[in-house]
């Protein structure tokens, strides 16, 4: 209206960031997806989150809820990861597993 050369889709996108948890402190997701990675090569977003509870304390088993928020957070922490061209994915669905990105 008022710039009439203005071009809506050259915005950014701006993600939404999930809310804090009490469970994790800044950078610690990210620094448990890096672990893993080195450890296992490839890895899922449930395998992070099960390892995660299991060293907070919490039984996966028996805390469904918890279990989904964790994997939930893993899960969007993974796409940032990716966006940002540091890790890539493999596969689809129940499948997708995650690894370090080959070309630098």
């Amino acid at each position: 209206m008022f710039r009439p050369n203005f071009k809506a889709e050259k915005l950014p996108v701006r993600h939404r960031r999930p809310t804090k948890s009490s469970y994790f402190r800044h950078g610690e997701l990210t620094q448990r997806i890096y672990n893993a990675l080195r450890e296992h090569g490839t890895i899922s977003s449930a395998d992070v989150a099960v390892q995660a509870m299991r060293d907070k304390g919490l039984d996966p088993d028996t805390n469904p809820v918890t279990r989904t928020d964790f994997v939930r957070r893993v899960g969007l922490q993974l796409n940032a990861l990716q966006r940002d061209g540091k890790i890539e994915r493999s596969g689809k669905g129940k499948a997708l597993r995650w690894r370090l990105t080959t070309s630098p």
